[in-house]
């Protein structure tokens, strides 16, 4: 564009082109120079006014005249006008395409929409034209400049999957403090339970991509995301829509070597003591060093323990094995709802549904069974000092001291069971009794529904003890099917007690089979101590 201005606009020629009192005019096929102001021209006013208009070749004498102040000459007889020409360049691997346009001369035609398409199309640009930025270059005229008249479209790579870990594998024990603001330096949570079903990683799928095209409509392919499978170790799940991780288990959560594992088996490599904190899992615990003193490990299966287990509490659902032993100094305890077995236990406290099974030496222990206690294995297997209650036989290789340490020793009936049988048996009267005054209300009522009728407050009673006649009568009976059960194993456990020592029983034990006591005074090799006949009596070990 220049600063003049040209008559006509858009896709019209232009015959009249105008710098200040300054024109050039296409008239008759010749080109004029005319001063409409009469003041004298400035030369390179007017070859500007000439070069805008594309008038190259000049009468030389008509121009000077016109320098020299003559108002109208014809500067060019014989003038062909030249039209706007289109150079069109692609660029960018052909994904751009640019559009130069070369100014008309006076009269040619200037460019328009269809001519640009139509070079576009001629140099088979088809994709991604530019309508606006064409209208552009015709409204304003725009020449000899480079403008962007057409772009492709990129393709679009599909993006990789992505793996995120939902579920906390860094969690650390944080100790806790209560409103007194104590801090409880024990309970550090080391176990990271998750339940079945928890989510522990998602997965935002791979995409395809679209595939683009350059300016010349070429396709341009493309690259699907690629894959990326989930950190799955054993315990885990991939959900049925394959866009999560799921446990399979309950268990401990834990990242090994890149992968989660939901384990059914909490290990401690290592003591349980203030680094861990203690243990509450719904599954086995495994131990690999010591239980220190004061801590906790509950299992609703097993526990195994590598180490010493010192003055702790150890409460399993199922049972508990200790590989080197209880040393307890009086303090915690040992619960199983099995067998419990350790190589030796001093000043322990074990509490055992099954059987205590110790390899060597029992020492100022108390322990309580459901079923035998048996020292025996080791080459101190021996038991001395403490009580020991258990449902069915104890036997040891050595029972007592050379130093006659009070040894107490309770076989048969648990104290605990009697307890129980009593409980039940009071519970059973006072459920017969309700059941009998719930019965004759309701035999009442009934009879004074058949005679008179109810009222809507007597009804409403009879209905609340006819439901008490129900729920008591299901009382009774399980009770009394619970009674059955202890009184029964009670009666088992009865035949079989004894007290057996294979190579030597010493005084200052003390033995109570189905009620009946009996103290050791006289040292004895190779015994048993049995009741037989309202008495307790020492008979031959394998007896």
């Amino acid at each position: 564009m220049t600063d003049g201005a040209r008559e006509g606009s858009g896709s019209e020629r232009t015959n009249v082109i105008r710098r200040g009192g300054l024109a050039l005019s296409l008239s008759g096929g010749g080109v004029w120079l005319e001063n409409s102001d009469g003041s004298v021209p400035d030369a390179s006013v007017v070859q500007a006014l000439l070069d805008e208009g594309g008038v190259g070749h000049t009468d030389e004498a008509a121009l000077k005249k016109f320098l020299e102040g003559e108002n109208r000459v014809l500067v060019s007889p014989s003038f062909l006008p030249v039209d706007a020409k289109v150079k069109v360049a692609i660029l960018n691997n052909a994904m751009t395409a640019s559009i130069s346009v070369s100014p008309p001369s006076i009269g040619g035609q200037p460019p328009s929409v269809a001519m640009l398409e139509g070079r576009l199309t001629q140099e088979g640009v088809v994709h991604g034209v530019d309508a606006a930025a064409l209208r552009r270059i015709c409204d304003e005229r725009i020449y000899g400049e480079n403008v962007e008249v057409a772009a492709g479209t990129p393709a679009i790579h599909g993006d990789d999957a992505e793996v995120t870990v939902v579920a906390n594998i860094e969690r650390r024990g944080i100790p806790t403090e209560d409103e007194a603001g104590n801090v409880d330096l024990k309970n550090l949570g080391a176990v990271n339970l998750v339940n079945q079903g928890d989510v522990l990683a998602v997965k935002k799928p791979a995409t395809s991509g679209i595939e683009g095209k350059n300016v010349k409509g070429a396709a341009l392919g493309t690259k699907g995301g690629t894959d990326k499978p989930f950190p799955a170790g054993t315990g885990t799940e991939v959900s049925e829509d394959g866009l999560s991780l799921l446990a399979a288990v309950q268990g401990h959560l834990a990242m090994v070597n890149g992968r989660l594992f939901v384990l059914p088996v909490f290990e401690v490599n290592g003591d349980v003591d203030y680094s861990t904190g203690n243990i509450d899992f719904p599954g086995s615990v495994v131990i690999r060093g010591v239980v220190k003193d004061g801590f906790e490990v509950k299992a609703a299966e097993t526990i195994t323990v590598y180490g010493v287990v010192e003055g702790a509490l150890l409460k399993a659902g199922g049972d508990i094995v200790v590989v080197g032993g209880v040393r307890a100094t009086g303090r915690g305890r040992l619960e199983a709802g099995g067998n419990i077995a350790a190589d030796f236990a001093d000043q322990a406290n074990l509490w055992a549904g099954g059987d205590i099974l110790i390899k060597n030496a029992l020492l100022h222990s108390t322990c309580r069974c459901g079923g035998k206690l048996v020292v025996s294995g080791g080459k101190r297997a021996q038991i001395a000092g403490g009580k020991i209650q258990a449902g069915g036989e104890v036997v040891c290789t050595t029972l007592g001291s050379e130093m006659g340490t009070k040894t107490e020793i309770i076989v048969g009936v648990l104290p605990e069971q009697a307890e129980r049988r009593e409980a039940i048996r009071g519970e059973l009267a006072r459920s017969a009794d309700d059941l009998e005054k719930a019965e004759k209300n309701v035999a009442f009522l009934k009879q004074l529904e058949a005679d008179r009728g109810l009222d809507d407050e007597k009804r409403a009673l009879l209905g609340k003890l006819t439901r008490a006649v129900f729920s008591l009568k299901a009382t009774i009976k399980e009770r009394t099917d619970e009674l059955a059960q202890i009184e029964s194993d009670m009666e088992r456990k009865r035949g079989r007690g004894a007290v057996r020592a294979r190579s030597q029983c010493y005084p200052g034990v003390y033995v109570s089979i189905r009620g009946v006591s009996y103290r050791v005074k006289e040292p004895f090799k190779f015994g048993a101590m049995m009741y037989e006949e309202g008495e307790i009596r020492v008979k031959p070990f394998d007896s």
